[in-house]
């Protein structure tokens, strides 16, 4: 065993050596976009965890045999879900590939929407961030009372790609397109999505 002081040492280094998709030192928790200097367990664990969840979610809190109660909303795991699918959206936007839509993005062809998270593909960014609005549409299917609180977040986030969308941003922007169309209000629908129809 290694002294703790040691142990301390080799921690910090650790943590020093996470890195945002943009190069820059993470400052915030870990997520599937992050880039350490080695993968631990935990980390792979995150990725994990992270390809699976819309899928838990659906299977939880989404029953699709009529007669099949809905299990009652786990709220720490949904605030959870939302942090987590927010940084990860930001992170991508940041991200210098999160608008390649090339063979490494497939999150639209699969059934977690990211089989493999990969930090050196062309495609990461965007698949996570589609797969990040999948998850905060699943966590609002679960709980619809979360739609009121999200959607300013989701707008912000919107308007900021449309201001600075690339040529291979059209997943993402579509996938926003759909949220919208699925929890905005009737009223604000329109509003919400002729930017996004704009840019593409």
């Amino acid at each position: 065993l290694l002294p703790p002081a040691q142990v301390q040492q080799q921690l910090a280094q650790q943590v020093q050596q996470v890195l945002e998709p943009d190069g820059s030192t993470a400052r915030d928790f870990y997520t599937a976009l992050c880039t350490p200097h080695t993968h631990s367990y935990e980390q792979h664990l995150n990725h994990h965890a992270f390809a699976v969840l819309r899928a838990y979610l659906a299977a939880v809190y989404l029953p699709r045999a009529p007669a099949t109660p809905a299990r009652r909303p786990d709220a720490p795991l949904l605030d959870a879900a939302v942090q987590y699918s927010l940084r990860v959206m930001d992170q991508a936007r940041h991200s210098g590939n999160g608008g390649v839509s090339g063979s490494g993005g497939n999150g639209s062809n699969s059934s977690s929407g990211l089989d493999s998270i990969n930090n050196e593909g062309a495609g990461a960014a965007t698949a996570a961030h589609v797969e990040a609005l999948r998850v905060l549409d699943a966590v609002v299917r679960a709980e619809p009372a979360r739609a009121a609180a999200l959607l300013p977040g989701v707008r912000r986030r919107a308007a900021l790609l449309c201001a600075n969308a690339g040529a291979g941003d059209g997943l993402v922007l579509l996938q926003y397109m759909q949220f919208f169309v699925d929890h905005s209000a009737a009223g604000a629908l329109a509003a919400d999505l002729a930017p996004l129809a704009q840019t593409l």
